[in-house]
């Protein structure tokens, strides 16, 4: 009996195994599905594509694509497998790190995405021209490439995560709304990130900055204070701890200070208050 049993295990792995390696790549240890969801007011069928490693186990990324229009030969035609296709929803799931240049992008038939915690890297122009306008980035993400979000008429975004390093050159042109938090963590943010005299449809005003980054804040809105766009840089302090200092309160996260959620009893005495802040008897900031 156990004989069998292990035997009808193996075989069951292997029928497994040869169904995942029969699956279509798009990109290291990643497959894809395409499911139809309905049809669009022109009686085109509308498509949602899910996005997930072959092996749950192993890391996995999307891969880099030729931007369509944009080759460079003749056989520079490595398009996306759906580029061609319809599709209004994207959901790429848990294991995807990665998601190549290009590979979503000119598609503006895209409305809705969903993007896993574990991601990391967004490269070039991977959602560059897509429709979204509610954006949930997850908290592990550190870059966001050039073009990224470029031109999508992001309406609400659940902030910019704590680890986020780099913003690249026109990541982000189309944002619908006024104030962001750019993270303490940031060390690189391209003077076009928000638009620019070619890109300007950004509304972005108000930056809240660690200070450290209030220059390149700066430069980021400078374009928009050439036209006579009001802007204002609001710096802000990132504590050894970890926490922030704004506005004579204490925040968990910068995020927070657009959302409003405190730090609870933070300062104890004067002295601690005054390290933090550099003036002596801030008293008002005081709490029990």
């Amino acid at each position: 009996m156990k004989k069998s049993f292990w035997m009808t295990v193996a075989i069951g792995s292997l029928l497994s195994l040869n169904v995942l390696a029969d699956a279509p790549s798009c990109g290291p240890n990643c497959t894809y599905t395409l499911t139809e969801n309905g049809v669009d007011a022109k009686g085109n069928t509308t498509y949602s594509l899910t996005i997930e490693p072959v092996d749950a186990s192993k890391n996995a990324s999307v891969g880099n694509y030729t931007r369509y229009g944009h080759e460079t030969s003749e056989t520079d035609t490595n398009y996306a497998p759906w580029r061609f296709e319809n599709v209004t929803e994207v959901n790429i799931k848990e294991g995807i790190e990665a998601i190549g240049r290009y590979a979503f992008c000119d598609m503006k038939s895209i409305t809705s995405l969903q993007l896993p915690e574990g991601l990391k890297q967004i490269s070039a122009a991977s959602f560059n021209g897509a429709q979204i306008t509610s954006l949930d980035l997850p908290s592990t993400v550190t870059s966001i490439s050039g073009y990224a979000f470029g031109g999508a008429p992001i309406e609400n975004i659940n902030g910019l995560p704590d680890g986020i390093q780099s913003i690249g050159i026109r990541a982000f042109t189309g944002l619908k709304f006024t104030d962001l938090v750019i993270p303490s963590s940031v060390t690189n943010l391209s003077e076009g990130a928000f638009g620019d005299d070619t890109y300007n449809k950004a509304l972005i005003e108000n930056l809240y900055c660690e200070e450290a980054m209030v220059a390149q804040c700066e430069a980021a809105l400078q374009w928009k204070k050439d036209r006579g766009k009001k802007v204002s840089v609001i710096p802000y302090q990132k504590t050894p701890d970890g926490q922030v200092f704004y506005n004579n309160k204490w925040y968990n996260s910068a995020n927070d200070i657009l959302s409003g959620h405190h730090a609870q009893k933070r300062i104890y005495s004067v002295e601690e208050a005054n390290k933090v802040t550099g003036k002596k008897n801030s008293v008002s900031i005081r709490y029990k």
